[in-house]
């Protein structure tokens, strides 16, 4: 942890909400009240009205809150649709897949997206991400080399 350094691992593509006002410390430096994570990992999808709209993880990780079985989760999105991985409790109900897939077609339709396809699987263990952070995290493709069903 680097004191002299009041920003760590903040990108400039990072969606921000700045605090707004004066620095209450007396610093020149504006402040951020929230980081809520790469704009690169967002979603973009039809809109209902027309045109796009982008799903930050942040939205889309929040329905997996509503769902106690899952331990872990990733999404992986395409020209295809989303498939979602799932690592489940080993008491987890048998309509676990179908709840997960509710509840984020449900966040998807509440965002004002036309939803594609959703496939939801269980698996034993989700693969990380590279590196000493090994987050897990939304994972886009631009070309599919398999359907999702």
């Amino acid at each position: 942890m680097n004191h002299a350094q009041p920003l760590i691992r903040y990108e400039l593509s990072d969606v921000v909400t700045p605090a707004g006002g004066p620095n209450p410390a007396g610093r020149p430096w504006g402040r951020l009240t929230r980081v809520e994570g790469r704009a690169a990992d967002t979603i973009e999808l039809p809109a209902h009205g027309g045109g796009r709209v982008s799903i930050h993880p942040v939205r889309i990780g929040e329905p997996f809150a509503a769902v106690p079985d899952v331990r872990q989760f990733q999404v992986l999105h395409d020209h295809f649709g989303i498939e979602v991985r799932v690592v489940l409790r080993e008491s987890s109900a048998p309509d676990a897949l179908e709840r997960v897939q509710s509840a984020l077609l449900a966040e998807l339709e509440a965002a004002g997206a036309l939803p594609p396809p959703i496939h939801v699987k269980a698996v034993a263990e989700i693969e990380r991400e590279p590196g000493p952070a090994a987050k897990f995290r939304v994972v886009k493709s631009a070309v599919a080399s398999r359907r999702l069903g």
